[in-house]
C-alpha cells in the first residue's frame, strides 16, 4: 500500500526536473524535524520520470518523486510507501505532509 500525495507547478517540465533533486535535503530535514526523528544521508536512485528517495528519513525510505508536464504546467507526484501494520502512521502522515510541503516550497523559490 502506499500514500500518494500530488502537487502542480506553473512552471515547465524541464525546469522542475533540474531542481527537484536538490531540494532533497532540505524536504527531508523538515519533515525529520516535524516527526523528532533522526536523519541519514540519504541516496537518490533516478529514473526514467523522477527518483526514489532511498534512507534519509525512515518512515520516508522508498519515497517516489515522479513528475509530467505539459507547456507551463508539470504535476510532481510523491508515493511513499505504506507498510501493513506500520507503526505510528500519524508521524508518517506528518513526515510525509511536511516533506512535501517543504519540497514544493524550495522549488517554488529556486524556479
Amino acid at each position: 500500500m502506499n500514500l500518494v500525495i500530488t502537487t502542480y507547478f506553473e512552471n515547465e517540465l524541464d525546469n522542475v526536473a533540474a531542481l527537484a533533486e536538490g531540494v532533497v535535503p532540505q524536504a527531508l530535514s523538515a519533515a525529520a524535524k516535524r516527526v523528532a526523528a533522526s536523519q541519514t544521508p540519504e541516496t537518490i536512485e533516478r529514473t526514467n520520470d523522477g527518483f526514489v528517495v532511498h534512507h534519509g528519513v525512515d518512515v520516508l525510505d522508498g519515497t517516489e518523486v515522479r513528475w509530467s508536464g505539459i507547456d507551463g504546467l508539470t504535476t510532481v507526484e510523491f508515493t511513499m510507501p505504506w507498510p501493513e501494520g506500520a507503526d505510528s502512521p500519524g508521524d508518517r502522515v506528518l513526515a510525509a505532509n511536511r516533506f512535501v510541503q517543504t519540497f514544493s516550497s524550495e522549488l517554488r523559490s529556486a524556479a
